[in-house]
């Protein structure tokens, strides 16, 4: 009819799978215990292990490669679906049920390697399981008692036991004979545990052996180790533990911080006993200087004539000496790495130079005025005060009772004294604006210091900011040692201070500014100027026996001759007239070259 409006043909939905979880762990061993075999031969095995489903679902040629790839690659993207399928079996039943759908999954990539008919799906109870019909009366390999089963070398080629397919070939073969299947794809998966392998041996499945690595006796007599035509990895004897991410998490409550999400293993490690730290630990060998970081936000009595922690800021009275390292109470050493708002019974330092440097740029970077560090001496510090931080971190990290921030924090560089750093331990004190403003005044100063570098952010200190400083490759020349002992000078160190305070400075000074260790390079400086004398001292034997064989030619008087012989010859002898050339007080002189040796 004219009027009537034309209709539209409406096309059939395109054909899509829906997946569900016994086709993803059908495609998961597929993956994984034949993954040599290839993604064409994968979805071929595939499409006939699912064929009426597929079909069912307007697929009657199978599901494309693509599909199969982008299906497996959800195991990253989607754990929550992928993480029971990934997981090791628990149970004998799972493990049972495993091993049978090897076994399909092995049959069929027979079937179509050799071309013969696929074995045949059965359903139960509705739900698809791939499946084939195996007879129950092949025969088996004699195999006495699971206890004959000897763990051989990992040089030790496998013995795999493997089934005729069909009761002509099964009634040709001897009961003692070792038949191999010459298809690549043929691959007996390796169980995990023993109790998997009883279950290959005597299980009421169908009748084929695992491969495992053994040595089989049968009728007295060892058997042939044949090797798989696909390699097994080998499995441990407990299953394998899930990665974090495909566990399932469980709520933590804490008592002053937020609600965590743990796993059952972290959940349980929170209540195991806390290891004591030994004093070797808690008190390493120290000598040199701590430097301590301190402004107004610091908290306890701070001035530049000692320290005072917060804890025994307010009384009169001396506090009971510093605990032994298992005597320390955790709570003081969370609220005090946490750097929660509780009187501390610790004053902080550090032994890097470079860590406390960065701690202070940061701080003024996020506006602290009056910043300063003090340089303490170790030495004149109470013994068993100063505790390092890093053990004490470790202790109690598997209690998960830091929240703001101290989690990631170890404390490799903090050391905490325990009351107070009285007034003659320290040495000096300096004010960052006053660093801030010598480096301003003097590029050679900056340039030495690099404070850019340093206090640009706080990264990872080994990694990170030492390798960025390494990369300057500073050289140790005359300017530079200048700068270092201006650099000495305003920390307060002198010619005065102890030796093992100086060598403390300046190996740390050495990794601040990208220096080589101060004792090699020193010892290259002495051997570069020994070796600079001894060429000057052969070109100046050279020079005076040129100039003695040059005057010997001239015709002179035998008086002056000898007088020039007595003075070259005789330096520190009498010469002729009976004056001496070698005085106290006559002054030797050098060439330039050699000024500064």
């Amino acid at each position: 009819m004219a009027g009537s409006k034309s209709r539209k043909v409406r096309r059939p939905p395109a054909a899509t799978n829906k997946w569900d979880s016994q086709q993803r762990t059908t495609l998961h061993v597929l993956c994984t215990h034949f993954n040599k075999i290839g993604w064409p031969l994968i979805t071929k095995a595939f499409g006939v292990l699912f064929k009426e489903h597929l079909h069912s679902r307007g697929l009657p040629d199978g599901l494309p490669e693509k599909a199969l790839r982008v299906q497996y690659r959800e195991h990253d993207s989607k754990p929550a679906v992928w993480a029971s399928i990934r997981a090791d079996p628990a149970t004998d039943e799972e493990w049972r049920r495993r091993n049978e759908l090897t076994k399909h999954i092995r049959a069929v990539l027979n079937s179509i390697e050799t071309g013969a008919p696929p074995p045949v799906a059965r359903f139960d109870g509705g739900r698809r399981q791939p499946a084939i019909d195996v007879a129950d009366d092949t025969p088996r390999t004699p195999i006495k008692r699971l206890s004959h089963f000897e763990h051989a070398g990992p040089t030790v080629k496998r013995m795999k036991t493997l089934l005729s397919r069909t009761r002509s070939n099964a009634r040709s073969d001897s009961a003692d004979t070792l038949t191999e299947e010459s298809s690549a794809s043929s691959v007996a998966e390796q169980p995990s545990t023993r109790r998997a392998v009883n279950d290959n041996m005597s299980g009421p499945g169908p009748s084929t052996s695992a491969a495992v690595p053994v040595r089989v006796v049968a009728k007295g007599r060892e058997s042939a180790r044949v090797q798989p035509a696909e390699p097994v990895p080998p499995a441990p004897r407990t299953p394998r533990k899930s990665p974090r991410s495909e566990q399932q998490l469980q709520e933590y409550v804490r008592l002053n911080a937020p609600t965590l999400k743990l796993t059952a293993d972290e959940i349980a490690r929170t209540k195991l006993p806390l290891i004591p730290v030994p004093d070797a630990l808690a008190h390493p060998p120290a000598s040199g200087l701590l430097y301590r970081y301190w402004d107004e936000n610091s908290y306890g009595r701070n001035s530049e004539t000692g320290f005072v922690a917060g804890r025994f800021m307010h009384n009169n009275l001396t506090p009971r000496p510093a605990p032994k390292s298992y005597e320390m109470d955790d709570t003081d050493i969370e609220n005090h790495l946490d750097r929660n708002k509780v009187a501390s019974p610790f004053c902080s330092a550090s032994n890097c130079l470079l860590w406390i440097m960065r701690l202070a740029l940061h701080e003024a970077r996020n506006g602290a005025e009056q910043g300063k560090i003090t340089l303490v001496d170790v030495e004149a510090l109470p013994a068993g005060s100063v505790y390092h931080v890093k053990p004490f971190h470790k202790r109690i990290k598997p209690r998960y009772c830091f929240k703001n921030g101290a989690w990631r924090y170890c404390g490799t560089h903090e050391f905490i004294i325990w009351h107070e750093i009285p007034r003659k331990a320290i040495i000096h004190t300096f004010a960052i604006v006053d660093l801030l403003v010598a480096c301003d005044g003097t590029p050679a100063f900056a340039a030495m210091l690099r404070v850019e570098t340093v206090g640009k952010h706080m990264a990872a200190l080994k990694t990170t900011t030492v390798s960025r400083l390494e990369e300057a490759g500073i050289a140790l020349t005359p300017e530079t040692v200048t700068v270092i002992a201006r650099l000495c000078k305003f920390v307060g160190l002198t010619a005065r201070s102890p030796l093992k305070q100086l060598e403390h400075f300046m190996q740390r000074k050495a990794l601040l500014v990208g220096l080589g260790d101060p004792r090699g390079i020193v010892m290259d400086s002495v051997a570069s100027a020994t070796a600079a004398v001894g060429e000057y001292e052969q070109e100046q034997t050279k020079r005076y026996a040129e100039a003695a064989s040059a005057t010997r030619l001239l015709p002179r008087p035998a008086a002056d001759r000898f007088q020039l012989e007595g003075d070259v010859e005789s330096p520190d002898g009498d010469g002729v007239d009976g004056s001496g050339v070698d005085s106290e007080d006559e002054e030797i002189m050098y060439d330039e070259d050699l000024v500064g040796l």
